[in-house]
């Protein structure tokens, strides 16, 4: 019997003819095996899957591991005492806690998180915080995560506005990297990736951190070291506006000894060219196999170049979007790719800048970006002068496309 007719009761908009042959189908997928309707199962989209699930307890039980897979993947959550409730109440669901590999942490009516507990701090003398353990939000938070056992990554959805204020009964954004961060090592669980990103993109704007936050002893304590060291994803989409948050950044990195895909946007901040110049050092052991750097600017080229060429042997997508360099040639940059980066399959350059081409004009954002197909991957450019132009051509004529006029 073919899927279609199986479901088709349960897709009719009309739900007269819902209701006319709901008894005759929910009698016959209730006699179908709970392998077979297990299969059934991992074809349907979210809207289907919970109509399937609503007709009758039975199905309900033979759909259960499905609906798990689909449907509780990533866990979405504003650190409420309703909101870990309710996820406790998920953990408490037989079996359904097992699908849960990611938690989301956010507030959609704002920057505040965290309503209901009371979140004790030390303010230490350097102006740091940390979250007591003994603090009942900290605890009830690590006692919910502990019933998520394949739970490995986190994500927390940052602000575009500076942050103020220390308050005990609720969090920032801010607040939740800090706990998040002081988290890992208590639940000694290794971290597969980490996410900070301001959730409106259609702004295109970096979130930000106030790394005054966060205390820096946390880097070396030894369980942290050896949860922090199986993560293969980092994206931190915030602004790096001071040597103290490139420290930040850069330990995050530097202690991700298997990091295989690094995204940052650093937001033009201030702190960009301290945290190049420590990411361009010799003695980085890295093995990048996806590179995305956005809001990068003033910069040297010799240290993004020291940076790229240490993972010229792993990468293979690399994506710089409004690069600008305050000292040296991208040309030298571009020459660097065509030679030493053999194996990248895609690669996107837009917006990329230097002394010598000067910034690029807000009209040429969208006008003068090309999309061409290479022989492995999609290829995006932007340019400005003469040796930018020279070298792209060079590393376009690698990949065997027309090269833009």
């Amino acid at each position: 019997m073919r899927l279609r007719k199986l479901m088709s009761p349960f897709l009719a908009n009309d739900p007269r003819i819902h209701n006319a042959f709901e008894d005759k189908q929910k009698h016959q997928l209730c006699e179908l095996p709970t392998e077979l309707m297990d299969l059934i199962a991992s074809f349907m989209d979210k809207p289907a899957l919970c109509a399937l699930r609503l007709t009758c307890s039975t199905l309900e039980r033979a759909t259960k591991y499905q609906f798990g897979r689909i449907g509780l993947h990533t866990l979405h959550t504003d650190l409420s005492k309703l909101s870990l409730l309710a996820m406790d109440e998920l953990a408490e669901t037989c079996g359904l806690n097992q699908h849960v590999r990611k938690i989301s942490i956010g507030s959609a009516a704002g920057s505040t998180l965290g309503y209901g507990f009371i979140w004790y701090r030390d303010i230490l003398e350097n102006e740091y915080l940390n979250f007591l353990h003994s603090s009942n939000g900290f605890l009830k938070l690590r006692a919910v995560l502990k019933k998520f056992p394949n739970c490995h990554s986190f994500h927390i959805s940052l602000s575009n506005q500076p942050e103020s204020g220390t308050w005990s009964d609720c969090l920032s954004p801010s607040d939740a990297v800090t706990l998040v961060l002081h988290l890992i090592p208590c639940m000694t669980r290794p971290v597969e990736s980490f996410s900070c990103s301001y959730p409106d993109f259609d702004k295109h704007s970096a979130g930000i951190i106030d790394p005054r936050r966060f205390c820096p002893h946390t880097f070396h304590v030894v369980r942290f070291s050896l949860c922090w060291s199986t993560i293969t994803e980092l994206c931190l989409l915030a602004q790096v506006e001071d040597a103290l948050l490139a420290d930040f950044v850069h330990e995050l990195i530097d202690q991700a000894p298997n990091l295989k895909k690094l995204e940052l946007d650093c937001g033009g901040g201030e702190g960009v060219d301290a945290l190049f110049q420590r990411l361009g050092q010799e003695g980085n052991n890295m093995k990048l196999e996806v590179l995305k750097l956005s809001g990068v600017v003033d910069i040297s080229s010799q240290d993004l170049q020291s940076f790229l060429l240490t993972n010229r042997n792993s990468l293979r997508i690399l994506d710089l979007r409004t690069v600008r360099f305050a000292a040296g040639l991208w040309q030298t940059v571009l020459e660097s790719l065509l030679h030493e980066f053999r194996d990248l399959e895609e690669l996107t350059l837009l917006w990329i800048a230097d002394s010598t081409t000067g910034r690029y004009p807000i009209h040429w954002v969208h006008d003068n970006v090309r999309d061409v197909r290479g022989r492995h991957g999609c290829i995006r450019i932007t340019y400005s002068g003469l040796p930018v132009h020279n070298a792209l051509y060079s590393l376009l004529a690698r990949y065997q496309i027309q090269p833009p006029q």
